[in-house]
């Protein structure tokens, strides 16, 4: 009968356990959304009040990486004859999978999640284990960053290309994903 009891008690725990875990994670995810959020906002400010456009680029990329929990973040923008034109980045980690990015002087040298954002009409979901990451200077199977891609274009205009690198659990959700192509 104590047996009963006892298995019943670990039973109650591990219960609890799992839910607190869950309820943890629920929250980190919620908080993280929100701090995507206020980095949108933060840059649809920008958008209205910054005229120039190397420092609008340069204060969003800043916005995404301070505010949204992003490891980094870069523009890169394109000229009239497709070739690169100018880089900007922000980064909080120095040996990040997007780190590379900042030695490319053309497009032919950016990592394959760069020239796939460019050519594709969809948001570029990589996972940084994933074989096409072989460009990418952090690049490990243990590594639980992933990169979101995205070109910028407007009304059949090729501008550029936004590049995002963060954790594997957020950019692998749908609705991060969602914001990400706002």
């Amino acid at each position: 009968f104590e047996s009963f009891f006892v298995a019943l008690i670990s039973a109650t725990i591990l219960v609890a356990v799992k839910t607190h875990n869950r309820l943890l994670l629920k929250q980190e995810r919620l908080a993280h959304l929100n701090r995507v959020l206020d980095a949108v906002r933060c840059v649809n400010r920008l958008i209205v009040h910054q005229k120039e456009r190397g420092r609008l680029i340069e204060e969003a990329c800043h916005h995404l990486t301070q505010t949204m929990g992003y490891y980094s973040a870069c523009v890169i923008i394109r000229n009239a004859d497709g070739q690169l034109h100018s880089k900007t980045m922000s980064s909080i980690d120095e040996a990040d999978c997007l780190s590379s990015l900042a030695q490319c002087q053309n497009v032919d040298e950016l990592p394959f999640c760069a020239k796939e954002a460019l050519s594709s009409l969809k948001t570029v979901v990589l996972s940084a284990s994933t074989s096409n990451c072989h460009d990418c200077s952090s690049k490990s199977p243990q590594s639980v960053r992933a990169v979101l891609a995205r070109k910028l274009a407007f009304e059949d205009e090729l501008y550029g290309a936004l590049i995002v690198s963060a954790p594997n659990k957020f950019i692998l959700d749908d609705e991060e994903q969602a914001l990400f192509r706002e």
